[in-house]
């Protein structure tokens, strides 16, 4: 069965769950897009190496530190252009935050401002965070933008493993909620 979509723009940010990306990685290029470009938030460095992202996505990453195989002019610009669809995943409540006030200080954050198709913010924190008023805020603000935002599930807490409601669901339930967008996009497309 054909991809859903040519090219998938995986934005990935600082939170634990960014461990998780050559797995998730896989997933979307199995399941939904030929091609998965990255983009690494300088904090989701801290959680995965972008040399196995790289292997795992089959094209150089990106991100705010140079320092992999540069192969465009204005990547904010290019990826923009290239993308079907634009995921964030893990989305922490910064870039939440930064995306619904379009303060733009980085590369995945200008481009997420810079692309036309779908952009798709999968949260990934601790329940107090997603429950906080702030929080719920920008979540309102991105859908008024037109964004997606595919809701938490429950999950563990990193700090003492005890229950907690804000992790990023199951890829196979992730997945399936993009391919349904995508779905709708296209036939919104064919009917107008």
């Amino acid at each position: 069965m054909p991809p859903l979509c040519n090219t998938l723009v995986l934005g990935i940010t600082g939170s634990v769950a960014a461990a998780e990306a050559p797995a998730l990685i896989r997933h979307l290029r199995r399941e939904l897009a030929r091609d998965v470009f990255v983009i690494l938030s300088r904090t989701a460095r801290k959680f995965v190496v972008p040399r196995v992202v790289a292997l795992h996505s089959g094209h150089p990453v990106l991100s705010d530190i140079f320092d992999e195989a540069e192969t465009m002019k204005v990547p904010h610009v290019e990826l923009a252009r290239r993308a079907d669809l634009l995921l964030v995943a893990p989305a922490t409540a910064h870039v939440l935050a930064k995306c619904a006030h379009g303060l733009c200080d980085d590369l995945l954050t200008t481009t997420i401002v810079a692309c036309r198709a779908p952009v798709v913010f999968a949260p990934n924190m601790n329940d107090a965070m997603w429950a906080s008023p702030v929080v719920k805020r920008n979540v309102a603000m991105l859908r008024e933008l037109g964004h997606h935002i595919i809701e938490p599930t429950w999950g563990f807490e990193v700090a003492d493993g005890s229950p907690s409601f804000g992790a990023m669901p199951p890829f196979d339930n992730l997945v399936k909620t993009l391919g349904d967008l995508l779905s709708r996009v296209r036939r919104a497309e064919k009917a107008g």
